[in-house]
């Protein structure tokens, strides 16, 4: 694929809103149409599971228990989370939200966290998604842009494994490679069943998922062909 044939798509399609979902960053990508490219607007903004770090550390100096709820996303705020367990305040979530965490929701509740579908009292709830639409809608509103007609985000999605995930992510590689060796059939609207933060991602908005590794190969091909 060449910047010519993806300005071409993006004239007939377009807006399209690109995201790839980083663990501590988002980089965001709006192609509108008729519009030469250079001048599509381009951001990075902190990513979904930096902003909830943040918001688990406010509540710990301020004392608080808190209350996951949502849905399956990156879980790069772990590491906050075990801190605010060791300052021995409670952590609740929802089963949904836990995945976050680990695909084992009793190796989840090995770590302290209580699993339980309501929020507690006297507990802060903190609401988990690697991908909130009425957010991005305002975002749009406040600096005058189109709302897009294709969202395409990417993120790194090991697949629901309750062991090794790293080698299981590997696994998935090779069955695509296998299913078409063509990258850009990796981008779908459907993704595996196993690939549960993908999957989350897709319904959220709609539109196209892929991992991270593919939307950085395919931009490297779309390089070499300039």
């Amino acid at each position: 694929m060449t910047y010519n044939s993806i300005e071409n798509f993006v004239n007939q399609n377009g807006p399209i809103f690109a995201v790839d979902i980083g663990s501590g960053t988002q980089d965001c990508l709006l192609a509108l149409p008729n519009i030469n490219q250079d001048n599509w607007p381009r951001f990075v903004l902190p990513s979904p599971q930096a902003r909830l770090s943040q918001a688990i550390s406010a509540q710990t100096k301020a004392g608080h228990d808190i209350f996951l709820y949502g849905e399956n996303m990156g879980g790069g705020f772990s590491e906050t989370l075990k801190e605010h367990l060791a300052a021995n305040f409670k952590v609740y979530a929802t089963k949904e939200a836990a995945l976050a965490i680990h695909d084992n929701l009793a190796k989840v509740e090995s770590l302290g966290v209580q699993l339980t579908q309501s929020c507690p009292r006297y507990a802060y709830p903190l609401h988990l998604t690697d991908y909130a639409p009425d957010a991005w809608r305002a975002f749009f509103k406040s600096f005058d842009l189109p709302e897009p007609q294709i969202v395409v985000t990417s993120a790194q999605d090991h697949g629901f494994c309750q062991t090794g995930n790293r080698q299981f992510r590997m696994q998935i590689w090779q069955d695509l490679l296998r299913e078409n060796p063509d990258p850009s059939s990796w981008i779908c609207a459907r993704p595996r069943s196993e690939l549960t933060r993908l999957g989350t991602l897709q319904k959220a908005h709609g539109g196209f998922v892929a991992d991270t590794g593919i939307s950085a190969l395919l931009a490297f091909l779309c390089e070499s062909d300039i």
